[in-house]
């Protein structure tokens, strides 16, 4: 599939408004998601140069940190650079579980105003989001306890425990059979054949379902063909969604940036659109972390989107 001009992120501060904790418990998770976000996107860019792209930061870096507790020496130290972690190991890992807190937040209070306006105007679908993780590890090998206890505490990941020596195949089999109960069905065999092996001693899963109604659906009658600029040359007509609403804008010279709430208002869309319709790469390069905060926290004003 061709890759649009319009640069789509959802991207952990882009996303989170109003959540439970104040935006500086959130750091160093939201910086460093947001840094290894952006150094993937455009590496996989630059690989795949004509094709869409989407990729969760959020969903890897939560991997990776439980992955980092168990890690020593060079690796170790590796690691923490390529991934954008502070010296202080304890603010780090709070810092995962205070976002993680705030998500959970979010979702039962989308969950509360739902059940509300249930009774109100009729059925409204709350948000959902589930941030699976879990350790699956041989039966009767003895992991530390101290990490254990950091991933279960900070990353509710629990450690279930499956026979790979004698079962390898059943076993990837019931790791599989959990993501998919995790993500509603949606993502299925997440481990391929053969990827367990009788050797294999520890298994960390992470898996991320989200499902949100916006605050301002789109009606389906206003969807019309309209021209779109493939890779920024090539004019097609693409059938396109529009509405007339308040949503947050602003305009940053060569690009505009635009934010769709959705229903629970605590979760946002964030759209990068380059004023070039070839200037997707230029307006990639010089995406920050800083530049995402800042477009997270953007007036209302009355559009035409």
């Amino acid at each position: 599939m061709p890759r649009y001009p319009a640069l789509l992120l959802a991207l952990v501060v882009a996303a989170v408004r109003a959540a439970a904790a104040p935006e500086a418990k959130f750091d160093p998770a939201t910086t460093a998601t947001n840094q290894l976000g952006l150094e993937l996107f455009r590496a996989l860019a630059a690989e795949r140069p004509h094709e869409n792209l989407l990729i969760s930061p959020y969903s890897i870096q939560s991997a990776l940190a439980m992955t980092y507790a168990g890690a020593e020496g060079e690796t170790r130290t590796e690691m923490a650079r390529a991934l954008h972690y502070p010296g202080d190991d304890a603010i780090l890992h709070r810092s995962f579980r205070t976002l993680r807190n705030a998500f959970d937040a979010a979702v039962a209070k989308s969950k509360a105003d739902s059940d509300r306006r249930q009774q109100e105007a009729g059925k409204i679908a709350p948000l959902e989001l589930r941030v699976a993780n879990r350790l699956f590890g041989q039966l009767g090998c003895e992991f530390r306890a101290p990490f254990l206890a950091l991933t279960k505490d900070f990353y509710n990941a629990p450690l279930e425990q499956l026979d790979f020596r004698a079962n390898a195949e059943p076993s990837r089999l019931t790791i599989n059979h959990w993501v998919e109960e995790q993500t509603r069905q949606r993502i299925r065999d997440l481990l391929p054949e053969g990827s367990i092996k009788d050797l294999t001693r520890l298994v960390l899963v992470n898996a991320l379902y989200f499902k949100a109604p916006w605050s301002s659906p789109f009606q389906k009658t206003l969807t019309e063909n309209r021209p779109f600029r493939v890779n920024g040359t090539k004019s097609e007509p693409v059938p396109t969604m529009q509405q007339q609403s308040k949503l947050g804008y602003r305009s940053f010279g060569d690009f505009s940036a635009i934010t769709l709430p959705y229903a629970s208002d605590d979760f946002q869309f964030l759209i990068l659109l380059p004023n070039d319709p070839a200037g997707l790469e230029a307006l990639s390069a010089k995406l920050t972390p800083a530049l995402l905060r800042e477009c997270a926290q953007l007036k209302a004003a009355s559009l035409i989107l």
